[in-house]
């Protein structure tokens, strides 16, 4: 099936609500209209997605289905995402400051209830990724801010319905071949 990004974000946003312990209302995407919360809160990104392993292709045939959808012809491929969690918090020294969150969310990805989340949309974290502090002056005031990046995979499969060569007829003429082909209506 193909990747379904709905599914995927809200996988990721559920993720990180686990995660970081943080309630669901102090979890945003990046680049969204509206005011970010007031307080402690992380933003959500997902960034690109390459090519691992494809385009393959694999058909098959279901003579149960009418005439033009008996043929399954499937094309996919693993794709590689970066997902991203910046931690914002008014500390920055503390067990509860940025960094302390963002190194929290790495280590209950581990956890088979929080990496559930991830793999029911079809995201597998397969590099932990990294956590960087980069906490930031915003007015006179030191704000703690630290980026939790991992790695994933997604299956990105998609499928067409496709029919049989019911009759392939070839004519010489004196300018070369002409080639007829047949498929059922």
């Amino acid at each position: 099936m193909p990747a379904n990004w709905q599914a995927v974000q809200d996988a990721t946003f559920a993720w990180a609500v686990a995660a970081s312990g943080y309630p669901s209302d102090r979890v945003i995407w990046r680049d969204q209209d509206g005011f970010a919360p007031s307080g402690d809160y992380i933003i959500l990104s997902i960034l690109g997605s390459d090519t691992v392993e494809g385009p393959f292709r694999h058909e098959r045939t279901d003579p149960a289905k009418p005439p033009g959808q008996e043929v399954i012809l499937t094309v996919g491929g693993t794709r590689s995402v970066l997902i991203e969690a910046q931690v914002l918090t008014s500390q920055t020294i503390t067990a509860t400051d940025a960094l302390a969150v963002a190194e929290k969310m790495r280590t209950r990805t581990s956890l088979p209830s929080v990496r559930d989340i991830l793999l029911s949309a079809g995201i597998s974290p397969y590099d932990q990724g990294t956590v960087q502090q980069v906490n930031q002056v915003r007015a006179a005031n030191f704000v703690g801010r630290a980026v939790y990046q991992f790695r994933a995979y997604l299956a990105d499969l998609v499928e067409d319905r496709l029919t049989y060569i019911q009759k392939v007829q070839a004519t010489e003429t004196n300018s070369g071949m002409v080639v007829d082909v047949v498929t059922p209506p």
